[in-house]
């Protein structure tokens, strides 16, 4: 899991067994997405679940990080 903001959009070389998906939301469609079971896989959940409060306290704090 990556918290970032402010970035651009570039394309990277993939290995040919890799598939990417690029993916930008808040928090709340993150959620959404969740809980309508379209994020299923495990490892995102996890991480999501030790990311979550850190993500938010960043949200709340206006995006400024430590």
């Amino acid at each position: 899991m990556f918290v970032a903001y402010g970035l651009a959009t570039t394309f990277a070389r993939k290995d040919p067994t890799e598939e990417f998906e690029q993916l930008s939301c808040t928090a709340e469609m993150f959620e959404d997405m969740v809980a309508g079971g379209e994020i299923t896989d495990g490892s995102m959940l996890a991480g999501w679940q030790l990311a979550k409060p850190r993500v938010l306290e960043i949200i709340e704090q206006g995006l400024h990080l430590k």
